[in-house]
């Protein structure tokens, strides 16, 4: 292996992280409790979200949030040894979107209503102060396990996460578009456009809208499924929570 193509943390997106971690009865393990859970009744492991990533994991930074009492297994665990090259292998066949290479994504999308803008860095202020009034309301909509928005703590917080936006759009692996209000700019919502593990899907979908105006909820959900369909060419989005219970979701995830 070259040293440019040399695997490190640094430069994996934490790809192990999504991998399911089972804490060790007779290791020295001391991950806090709120970050585990019993599987079925017989050994402890390590709570994921929805979407199958740690629940310890910063999701704007990509850093765990507690690496000195991180498990006995993601200790041992080598970067760029046999199993580290497998399972990266095999997740990153999940992490960009089946796109055609002369493909281009909107930047710009303009409704009678509203209007879609590639989410970045500019939007912060806006984005953080739609999703920060809604907070009871968007509970659970990245899935029941999931702590957004409630784990955001502030504007810098925030700020990394919509630069991991960008540069994903950037870079093609997934698309976000901050939702804005024709002739205010306000922003009202969120949608994102993401890879699904789940080989019958062609992406996963997720959309917000902060309170006051979910009326846009319907009319957007239908529209978004006919843009897919005409602008994307993907006839089989999946929007869990929507298309499909959570429920169902997960159990598809873990098959």
């Amino acid at each position: 292996m070259t040293k440019e193509n040399e695997v490190t943390c640094s430069t994996c997106k934490a790809l192990c992280c999504r991998l399911e971690v089972q804490l060790i009865d007779d290791s020295d393990d001391q991950v806090p409790e709120e970050y585990t859970t019993k599987v079925d009744g017989i050994y402890t492991a390590m709570k994921q979200a929805d979407d199958g990533w740690c629940l310890a994991l910063d999701r704007r930074t990509m850093l765990c949030k507690i690496y000195e009492k991180r498990p006995f297994i993601c200790r041992d665990y080598k970067e760029n040894d046999y199993d580290c090259l497998i399972e990266r292998e095999k997740l990153q066949s999940f992490s960009q979107i089946a796109l055609p290479v002369e493909f281009s994504a909107p930047i710009k999308v303009i409704r009678e209503k509203y209007f879609l803008e590639v989410l970045s860095s500019k939007h912060n202020k806006a984005d953080f102060e739609a999703w920060s009034s809604s907070i009871d309301e968007l509970k659970g909509v990245f899935g029941p396990n999931n702590p957004w928005p409630e784990d955001v703590t502030d504007l810098s917080y925030n700020l990394k996460d919509l630069e991991n936006h960008h540069k994903e759009f950037l870079d093609r692996e997934a698309f976000t578009y901050s939702i804005l209000e024709r002739g205010s700019d306000l922003c009202i919502g969120c949608l994102y456009i993401r890879p699904c593990s789940i080989s019958e899907y062609d992406c996963r979908v997720d959309f917000w809208f902060r309170t006051g105006h979910t009326s846009h909820v319907e009319e957007f959900y239908q529209w978004l499924k006919k843009w897919l369909l005409e602008y994307w060419g993907f006839d089989k989005p999946v929007f869990p929570g929507r298309s499909i219970s959570w429920n169902d979701y997960n159990t598809q995830m873990e098959k």
